[in-house]
């Protein structure tokens, strides 16, 4: 397998650039990422909580869009009801129509 380290170095700088690191912790990742090890799989505090955020919110907005579906589908039910909806009855079933010959 073949690892271009330079790329690997060059993220971990972004990393520094992105959340403010210490360089020593720079370089511990740097370290970590481009011996192969836990290529990755390493987080820090920072990515994690700003991965949970991004999580969170994901969820909250599909539970949105999803509450806003069951609205939409309701009001469509109900709208189709009152289209089919005869306030009067049914039509021509009153008394039938008696004129002076029978």
């Amino acid at each position: 397998m073949n690892i271009d380290y330079r790329s690997k170095r060059a993220e971990a700088s972004r990393r520094e650039v992105l959340f403010g690191r210490s360089k020593a912790a720079v370089r511990r990742t740097t370290e970590e990422v481009c011996t192969g090890l836990n290529i990755g799989a390493t987080l820090t505090e920072e990515e994690q909580s700003y991965r949970d955020a991004l999580r969170k919110i994901q969820e909250q907005q599909e539970l949105r869009q999803k509450e806003k579906e069951e609205v939409q589908r309701y009001e469509a039910q109900l709208e189709e009801e009152m289209r089919r909806h005869q306030a009067w009855g049914r039509g021509e079933g009153g008394a039938p129509l008696k004129d002076s010959t029978g």
